[in-house]
């Protein structure tokens, strides 16, 4: 079991995209285009964050059980 103890959540910092200023359009096209890109990311990142908070519990639960029983 301490294998499962272990296990991590994929690091989303390497899946965000770099910022494009240097197309210095600015136009409200543009920005409204990524939108849904930054949504999606958000959305990503919670789901991430989430899944990393109840691994940390879990792991707090395990390792109470543990003392527990040692």
């Amino acid at each position: 079991m301490p294998g499962e103890a272990t296990e991590t959540v994929p690091a989303t910092e390497q899946e965000l995209p770099q910022p494009q200023a240097e197309t210095g359009s600015g136009t409200e096209s543009d920005s409204d285009e990524s939108v849904p890109e930054l949504q999606e990311l958000l959305e990503s990142l919670s789901g991430n964050l989430r899944i990393s908070s109840l691994s940390s519990q879990n792991q707090m639960s395990t390792r109470a059980l543990l003392q527990i029983l040692t």
